[in-house]
């Protein structure tokens, strides 16, 4: 009896030394003990949202003007939220414009594509771009004609209540005047390259609103100048889709793919008969249909010049 609880006892002391051994050594010596060290703010949990940018207009790349503040959308709303912060550079910018007609804007508007798309825009970017120049506009004032893009899936942050930072670049450019064309026989390498090769639109499942890119709205305005001065050319237009759906039903959206984008031309200048739309449906898909990616690439259309 006397063995077994001398045995327990130094059970227990060996135990008790074992883990001061251990405490000391960790804690003592490595300091690895204690509460954690104390996160800065913003770093606990998730990672905090990356502050928007300023707002900010180019000139030749470089920062003409800039406010301590940013353009604010609503989600799938066009209308820009303008703050007071923003106002005196947007009022320098009219007055710049006023006092030099030559000059103009390149606006680019961005969008997710989740976001819903406006009835009488083939998406929400190029909305929002038509919006801003009417509210920086909105006197009538102006005389220029500006240059609307959109791009999808880049150029905004999340904030609260469903609202985005962002939205909007803006370029000042030199205007081409309405009188003067463009000399698509020496075009710069650049814009010749672009007017040469075929440009492919992509859409969303089901969908027949184009989600162009800024070279393929680069394209619509060479292929315009290039099509005034080529009587025998013409735009192809060829819708696609992927593999849901029954091919006859494809057929159909593909070709209103095809003629959305023709209605898109003719907003912007080309003659309805100088476009041909034609529908592949689902017999050529560029990637696998098995994969929601692959299809994605499927849906598209595919625009070129035919001599």
């Amino acid at each position: 009896m006397l063995m077994n609880f001398k045995s327990a006892l130094l059970t227990i002391v060996l135990g008790v030394w074992i883990y001061y051994g251990s405490y000391l050594y960790t804690c003592q010596y490595w300091q690895l003990c204690g509460d954690p060290p104390e996160q800065p703010v913003g770093q606990a949990g998730k990672q905090s949202t990356p502050s928007p940018e300023n707002f900010k207009i180019l000139y030749q790349n470089q920062v003409w003007g800039e406010a301590d503040d940013f353009v604010r959308f609503r989600h799938s709303d066009s209308l820009p939220q303008i703050s007071d912060t923003l106002r005196p550079l947007l009022d320098s910018l009219q007055t710049y414009l006023r006092q030099n007609p030559d000059k103009t804007l390149r606006i680019t508007g961005y969008y997710e594509r989740k976001e819903r798309s406006p009835n009488n825009f083939p998406n929400l970017g190029l909305a929002r771009a038509q919006a801003f120049w009417n509210f920086l506009n909105q006197k009538q004032i102006l005389t220029q004609t500006p240059q609307f893009l959109a791009e999808a899936d880049k150029g905004l942050g999340p904030l609260p209540n469903q609202t985005w930072a962002g939205g909007l670049a803006v370029h000042i450019i030199i205007e081409t005047p309405a009188d003067k064309k463009l000399d698509v026989e020496n075009l710069p390498d650049a814009d010749q390259a672009i007017l040469e090769k075929s440009h492919t639109v992509y859409f969303d499942l089901a969908s027949i609103a184009p989600q162009p890119d800024a070279e393929a709205q680069r394209f619509v305005l060479l292929a315009k100048e290039y099509l005034a001065g080529h009587p025998q050319a013409r735009i192809l237009i060829t819708g696609h889709t992927d593999n849901t759906g029954t091919e006859d039903r494809n057929m159909k959206i593909g070709l209103q793919r095809a003629e959305t984008l023709k209605q898109e031309l003719q907003r912007v200048g080309i003659p309805a008969a100088k476009i041909v739309t034609q529908s592949a449906g689902q017999s050529q898909p560029l990637a696998s249909n098995e994969n929601e990616e692959g299809r994605q690439k499927n849906r598209r259309v595919v625009v070129e010049i035919t001599d």
